[in-house]
């Protein structure tokens, strides 16, 4: 059976759960959070939250309800994002030296990781009746997630670099 006749991808869960990770690492550093712990909790909380999306493919294709999952996964991605943004506004209230470039990063990030869960939501309520389209969504949002945090990250610090200069 090939992942479109399943209704399960989980290559797709497992590489969501390093990338989406190492891109978190990379918006928590710029949003002010650089501590370790902090930095690996979030880390942690990504993998649980993509592993819950896992469970939903994985109910949805079973014929069950997937309702509590949908709950749990708002949960993480509330959990994660509230941090981010918390330290982004706190270290905006302590320093007015913060890039545009950073502003961009992570209003913009926060919009392209919600519609993961907004797709989700749709799919488990039937109203993506695709599973293909589903894939083909969820791919579209990774490329265009990490083509925009890779190239306002290199702008951002080409930016800096020409500004000291």
């Amino acid at each position: 059976k090939t992942v479109l006749n399943t209704g399960v991808n989980t290559i797709r869960w497992a590489e969501y759960s390093v990338s989406a990770g190492v891109m978190l690492w990379v918006v928590c550093s710029l949003s002010g959070i650089l501590e370790i712990r902090s930095l690996v909790a979030i880390a942690l909380l990504n993998a649980a939250l993509q592993y819950v999306g896992y469970l939903i493919e994985k109910a949805k294709s079973e014929g069950q309800s997937v309702t509590d999952l949908l709950k749990i996964g708002f949960a993480l991605h509330a959990t994660i994002w509230v941090q981010i943004i918390t330290s982004f506004f706190t270290v905006l209230s302590i320093s007015d030296q913060v890039p545009s470039a950073v502003y961009t990063i992570i209003f913009v990030l926060f919009g392209l990781f919600t519609s993961f869960g907004v797709v989700s939501t749709l799919w488990a309520c039937g109203k993506i009746k695709s599973y293909e389209t589903v894939e083909n969504v969820y791919t579209t949002l990774s490329l265009t997630s990490k083509s925009f945090l890779t190239w306002m990250v290199y702008f951002g610090v080409l930016r800096a670099e020409n500004r000291s200069d």
